[in-house]
């Protein structure tokens, strides 16, 4: 009996170690000998069903019964498995539960007798790309379970020598402790990059081709999942730029993150104020104003619309367009909001809300359609008027009164006044536009006014001249050839103090030379000579002259 039971014993540990040994020749442990692989953070359990296996997971096989066994399996490059004593399988994107179902299969003939399972114990290492706006440009290593999300903290860090192609390759589990503090960097875009990344608009393409498109965003601000997605090895991560001519909505008043929003096709009012934070406290939901620009009516080139929207999550609101401006009023008027008025030749114009110091002049004008095809860049203004431009009370005042009625005084000032130039902010409106230098970009403020004129290639001449008027731009042509195709000076022009007034700057330059260069829009002016009184003259030389006389005849008497 003895006999038996030492042979049994003798007959299991042989078994052991034949299973055992091809294992450990393989370089790995059995779990009887060695830890097993370190627990990574997870945001909830895998799963079975949809987690696909892949080169770098390891997994355990365990038998119970009469027999028991434990071994740490990894899947090798070519995405196989071999399990000591039943066999080799091909299990490389298959599911977790499908794999265990065909490892049971194979393998219950040699253990009929127990009991089998097969759980993952340790996630592989993949590689994703990452190119685009905002981020660092290149390859990002992470976890087979990691999300978008991950893949961004890591690509926004600071650029490492030891990362691949540039990115640093840190380790997702230390990356976990960075999200809260990146998270801030992903809502402001702070020293990221010139142009903000289109959030909305991420572009995932995997290694079959397949290209899926998510709203990282409406997970930042919602914590909708399916706008962070996990990723699979070989994905190629695209983050586009939010340029001023993208379909952008801006939301502005009673929310809590007011600004401007990427738009998608089918956004409606309540998930853009989703998308804003939701609402600030006091809002007036009641009377929600959109301000639209609308080619539906040509009579019509822009439109307010008030909308209610109720507290109710199911009422989504309407429908928005690209480039609508949201406005949401507070019961104590604390949105304070700023409007600025675009006027002349553009496709929109009207009177737009803003944020303060925050919008700019191109992202207002391009979100708002453009210029028209007729519109004079080189002479457009951006006029911002304080409350001394706006009121002057005597200079209204004499604009009433004829010059006669005037006083010297009154008529000097109001010559002044009448000659002061706008109020203009500088800007090179060709550059910012035409050449896209973002460095001439405005930040706007409230009551500015943008004046786009209507290019038109001439030159006024008025005056005296015998046909005054506007004549045809020819470049290099002198002052001489606009006077000329005038008709000529008038009889009593005053030549030697004509002037000319440049139409970019509003500045007055003398005519004394036939170099000045005359450009489109600019003005010609030629005065008036006075005309004299001979007869007073002569009175005035004989009076002037008889006081000479007398006062040399007083002299010699002395």
């Amino acid at each position: 009996m003895i006999r038996k039971l030492i042979a049994t014993a003798i007959l299991l540990i042989a078994i052991r170690s034949l299973a055992y040994e091809p294992f450990k020749s393989a370089g790995l442990e059995t779990v009887l000998s060695q830890q097993k692989p370190p627990a990574i953070a997870l945001e909830e359990p895998i799963d079975r069903d949809s987690y696909m296996l892949g080169p770098g997971d390891v997994l355990e096989f365990s038998v119970w019964g009469p027999i028991e066994l434990h071994h740490l399996i990894e899947v090798a490059p070519d995405g196989s498995i071999i399990i000591p004593n039943v066999g080799d399988l091909s299990v490389a994107g298959l599911p977790l539960g499908e794999v265990e179902e065909s490892v049971i299969k194979l393998a219950k003939p040699m253990y009929a007798k127990s009991r089998l399972s097969l759980r993952i114990v340790a996630i592989r290492r993949m590689k994703v790309t990452v190119s685009g706006t905002g981020f660092q440009s290149g390859i990002v290593t992470v976890s087979a379970i990691d999300r978008l999300s991950t893949v961004l903290t890591l690509a926004a860090a600071p650029l490492s020598s030891e990362g691949e192609n540039g990115v640093s390759a840190v380790p997702a589990e230390e990356a976990e402790t960075k999200k809260s503090a990146e998270q801030e960097r992903w809502i402001a875009f702070e020293d990221v990059s010139d142009a903000l990344p289109a959030l909305r608009k991420i572009s995932i393409t995997d290694r079959d081709g397949d290209v899926r498109v998510v709203d990282f965003l409406k997970f930042q601000r919602t914590g909708d999942r399916l706008g962070n997605p996990v990723l699979k090895d070989g994905d190629r991560i695209h983050i586009p730029p939010m340029t001023d001519s993208s379909d952008v909505v801006h939301i502005l008043g009673g929310v809590m993150l007011p600004g401007r929003l990427e738009f998608l096709t089918g956004d409606r009012l309540r998930d853009i104020v989703d998308l804003a934070g939701g609402f600030r406290k006091g809002a007036v939901l009641s009377t929600i104003t959109i301000f639209r620009s609308t080619d539906s009516d040509p009579t019509i080139k822009s439109q307010s619309i008030v909308v209610r929207l109720s507290e109710k999550d199911n009422d989504r609101g309407l429908e928005l367009r690209s480039g609508d401006r949201i406005l949401i009023r507070t019961a104590d008027g604390s949105e304070r909001t700023a409007f600025v008025k675009i006027s002349g030749e553009v496709v929109h114009p009207g009177i737009y809300p803003i944020e303060n110091l925050v919008s700019t002049l191109r992202e207002l004008i391009l979100s708002n359609g453009g210029f028209s095809d007729r519109s004079d860049l080189k002479n457009a203004k951006l006029i911002r008027w304080s409350k001394a431009d706006r009121k002057d009370p005597e200079f209204d005042r004499l604009e009433k009164l004829s010059v006669d009625d005037m006083t010297k005084m009154e008529y000097e000032y109001f010559k002044v006044r009448s000659r002061k130039d706008l109020p203009t902010v500088v800007v090179d409106f060709p550059a910012l536009f035409s050449e896209d230098s973002q460095i001439s970009d405005i930040p706007l403020m409230d009551g500015d006014e943008i004046v786009i004129p209507l290019f038109s290639p001439t030159v006024f001449v008025t005056g005296h001249v015998k046909m005054p008027g506007l004549i045809k731009f020819v470049a290099g042509k002198d002052h001489n050839y606009y006077i000329e195709q005038a008709g000529g000076y008038a009889w009593n022009a005053h030549r030697k103090k004509q002037r000319l007034l440049k139409a970019e700057t509003n500045r007055w330059i003398r005519l004394d030379g036939d170099d000045i260069v005359i450009e489109v829009g600019d003005t010609i002016f030629v005065p008036e000579k006075k005309e004299s009184d001979y007869w007073l003259l002569f009175k005035e030389f004989l009076l002037v002259a008889s006081q000479l006389a007398t006062l040399i005849i007083v002299l010699r008497t002395i």
